[in-house]
């Protein structure tokens, strides 16, 4: 996409990342019906590279349009900001692994909002809670080393699974604390 946008046009790029989107939904609704194991949909490249595909269209979007920057449109990013964030954390409180690996439209669905809340938060007034918490050092922090955490989360998450206790909150808190512990503190040191 990168050498087809400087060698051609953004359009043809942002045409191609349109037809990888609709090749992976295809893709996974193809393996939700004929692959018995659906975890492997959530590990087959071409069955993920939907989301990437999005990120790589927002990042060929022009800047913000004008009328975003007067106080109506602060006032619809800030709508579609909260909205678009309190989607997302549902959708990471509710959505088990199993709903989102047999329902093919889930993937790219939760990559288009997370788009949204990307978009929306760029323009959201300087005074709002979202934008505080977006511009705070924490946040600045994790920010930076998101792909790390990323990368590091799911072997060290899979590693100290065997240590949870069904049905022992108390050590599910334990347990949850060390992975994120670990995973943040491994994001540091890459």
């Amino acid at each position: 996409l990168l050498l087809l946008s400087r060698r051609v046009n953004k359009a043809a790029s942002a045409i191609l990342a349109c037809i990888i989107i609709v090749g992976c939904l295809t893709t996974r609704f193809w393996m939700v019906e004929h692959i018995h194991d659906h975890r492997t949909i959530y590990t087959f490249t071409f069955a993920r590279i939907d989301s990437i595909m999005i990120g790589c269209l927002l990042a060929m979007l022009p800047p913000p349009l004008a009328y975003l920057i007067t106080t109506n449109g602060m006032r619809a990013a800030g709508f579609f900001a909260w909205t678009s964030g309190l989607i997302l954390i549902a959708a990471l409180m509710f959505a088990t692994p199993e709903f989102m690996q047999e329902t093919p439209p889930a993937f790219v669905l939760y990559a288009l909002t997370s788009a949204i809340f990307i978009l929306a938060c760029q323009s959201v007034a300087a005074t709002s809670y979202l934008r505080w918490a977006l511009e705070h050092p924490i946040s600045q922090w994790l920010g930076q080393r998101s792909y790390g955490i990323y990368l590091y989360h799911f072997p060290i998450f899979g590693a100290l699974e065997s240590f949870r206790t069904s049905g022992d909150l108390k050590n599910y808190a334990l347990v949850a604390a060390f992975k994120i512990s670990l995973s943040l503190g491994f994001a540091e040191l890459a």
